[in-house]
């Protein structure tokens, strides 16, 4: 996959943060957080929004990142 570093409007930015948040997670507790600068999208497991008592390792968070991550690069491969 070839990345280009040519700039994208941070509208369309939000729009694919915001329907990567429609992603599956364990009991829909969304456990991440997205930070954008100006050269960057980067995802981060939330500690503070995982279940624990249904997920005590995290792995189940992590698991809903990547889904998460992977929604987000759709949305913006299918922005163009």
């Amino acid at each position: 996959m070839v990345m280009t570093k040519s700039p994208v409007h941070f509208g369309v930015i939000a729009e694919a943060v915001e329907l990567a948040c429609r992603a599956p997670s364990l009991h829909n507790s969304q456990p991440w957080r997205w930070v954008a600068s100006h050269t960057a999208v980067d995802l981060f497991a939330d500690p503070d929004r995982v279940v624990r008592s249904h997920d005590s390792s995290g792995r189940e968070a992590l698991i809903s990142c990547g889904v998460a991550l992977d929604h987000f690069r759709v949305a913006m491969a299918a922005a163009g």
